[in-house]
């Protein structure tokens, strides 16, 4: 089994080198993703986590998760899949639109009593505008 990329270079010698050995098979997650950047909480600065995981359910759209890793430059990325159910939620998770709907989303998939993220409203609408990634 191997997961080594849709453009596999191997894959592909191995495929014309033996064709009758190699038996092939593509799928693709029905999640899709996207990348938030986000200011570390003043409060977690000094001893950031490794890895904050996030999720969250909803009754009509289902799960959302991910999780905000650090980074070099004492900031987070996160990264929030989802899976479409509809046309509402094809661009965004739980069809938000606006920063302060990202922002009550983060919040709800943040852990208990964990310090709030605050969102940068340029990055908020580059992450509500951009296209979601598919795994």
């Amino acid at each position: 089994m191997g997961a080594d990329g849709i453009h596999s270079t191997i894959r592909n010698a191995l495929m014309l080198s033996k064709p009758d050995e190699i038996d092939f098979q593509q799928l693709q997650r029905p999640h899709v993703w996207k990348v938030l950047q986000l200011s570390m909480p003043p409060e977690l600065q000094q001893s950031p986590p490794r890895i904050i995981r996030l999720q969250e359910r909803n009754t009509q759209f289902g799960l959302v998760f991910g999780g905000c890793l650090p980074r070099k430059d004492g900031d987070l990325t996160a990264l929030i899949f989802w899976q479409p159910v509809g046309s509402n939620d094809r661009i965004n998770p739980y069809g938000i639109t606006s920063p302060e709907e990202l922002q009550q989303l983060l919040q709800e998939m943040l852990p208990k009593n964990f310090p709030a993220l605050k969102l940068n409203r340029d990055q908020a609408a580059a992450f509500l505008a951009a296209q979601p990634g598919h795994e």
